[in-house]
């Protein structure tokens, strides 16, 4: 079986490996890529090298040039629900309620996306939110934070902290509350649950 196996990329690798794969990965197809750019890459498709080597093909056909910026990432890449959501709870901290709909609509505009499995990612980016707010109360630091979530790497622990940040603390433990209350909403009443997603976001947005 070794002798004439593959290695199939089909593993999460985290911190500088992944980087530093994604980097060659470019330089095989003749671009350069900057270090944000990567990150934004790892954000909006996800740490999983199977479902990265077809994203880097894409951006790389794509870009004109011979370096690949976060733009053209932003153009072309597949972003993944759990990284909408992510764009989505940071809007709604910054008070960007609109483009917090926005992106709502975004993920309800694709079929395979149900409202169920949109509040399930919602639910669990508030309560890693919530986690992340409790620490800061706490004066525990980043890698504390990292640890507790198993993040794998300092751009998004960063991006997760400057959210929570954001909100008080009671805001966000509301905010997880109001997604317990909507999922038994979903699975109890005979309103649809889209309806009851866009209102359980209008609410967050409020406060």
């Amino acid at each position: 079986m070794q002798k004439y196996g593959r290695e199939i990329c089909a593993t999460a690798q985290g911190g500088d490996i992944l980087i530093k794969w994604i980097i060659r990965r470019f330089a095989a197809e003749g671009k350069g890529i900057e270090l944000n750019a990567v990150q934004r890459l790892i954000n909006v498709s996800g740490e999983l090298m199977n479902g990265l080597i077809p994203e880097i093909n894409k951006i790389a056909s794509y870009t004109k040039g011979d370096r690949v910026t976060e733009a053209d990432v932003d153009a072309v890449a597949h972003h993944i629900p759990e990284a909408v959501v992510f764009d989505m709870t940071e809007a709604l901290a910054k008070g960007e309620n609109n483009a917090a709909m926005r992106l709502l609509g975004e993920l309800l505009a694709d079929k395979n996306n149900e409202p169920t499995m949109i509040l399930a990612i919602v639910g669990g980016q508030m309560r890693k939110m919530y986690a992340a707010r409790v620490a800061i109360d706490n004066g525990l630091d980043k890698d504390y934070v990292m640890k507790a979530l198993s993040l794998r790497y300092d751009f998004i622990a960063n991006r997760l902290l400057a959210a929570s940040r954001r909100f008080s603390t009671a805001q966000i433990r509301r905010a997880v509350e109001l997604c317990a209350e909507t999922d038994y909403a979903m699975k109890s009443s005979r309103t649809e649950p889209t309806e009851l997603l866009k209102e359980c976001i209008m609410r967050i947005a409020a406060g």
